[in-house]
């Protein structure tokens, strides 16, 4: 089973990383808006500091076979710098979330896992689109409890991977620029303990 976190930064060149943040922060991509708590798939543990923020969605590639979004071809360079090689894709997502400049300043979005049930051998990763303050939180869980292990600054052309059953969560920012991603799962050719 994967169960390392690992972070590569400008995973895609400097072109096709500018050419994502275009396409995903300009005005031709059909976004789904999504309410908090209606996410589907996923499965959500709220915690002292989670707060659910509205989102925006728009589904790039879903269930194996089924692409969703002529911006597909834009991912492949992505998934081809993956360290893991990937036997099944299920579902890549763009999210964005608008800025909150009242948000609490030690809160964070729900703690959730992506599959429910959570698909054994999953991994999740998430490519950041663009330069954003709004952190992804990383948790172990102790029973009922989450606590909070690592935050991830959202940099464009940053990837960070990890096992699909590990609770994460997104942050929505607070300066005056959204916080735009891209929700990759997948599972490996192989169960992974770490990257070699």
């Amino acid at each position: 089973m994967f169960n390392d976190i690992v972070i590569i930064d400008d995973v895609i060149p400097v072109a096709q990383q500018i050419e994502l943040e275009t396409l995903f922060t300009g005005p031709t991509i059909p976004w789904s808006l999504v309410p908090p708590g209606e996410e589907h798939n996923s499965i959500s543990m709220a915690t002292v500091d989670s707060v659910d923020y509205t989102q925006l969605v728009h589904l790039v590639f879903w269930d194996e076979y089924s692409i969703v979004s002529r911006s597909f071809p834009l991912m492949v360079p992505i998934l081809s710098a993956m360290p893991i090689n990937i036997k099944q894709l299920l579902r890549i997502k763009a999210n964005v979330t608008l800025s909150n400049k009242n948000r609490p300043v030690d809160s964070y979005g729900m703690p959730h896992i992506d599959f429910t049930p959570a698909v054994k051998g999953l991994v999740t990763a998430i490519y950041y689109i663009n330069d954003s303050d709004g952190d992804t939180v990383m948790f172990n869980q102790l029973g009922n409890t989450l606590l909070p292990i690592q935050k991830i600054t959202p940099k464009r052309g940053r990837l960070v991977m990890f096992n699909g059953a590990r609770y994460h969560s997104g942050n929505c920012p607070t300066d005056d620029k959204p916080r735009a991603i891209l929700n990759i799962n997948f599972l490996p050719v192989k169960e992974y303990n770490g990257i070699t």
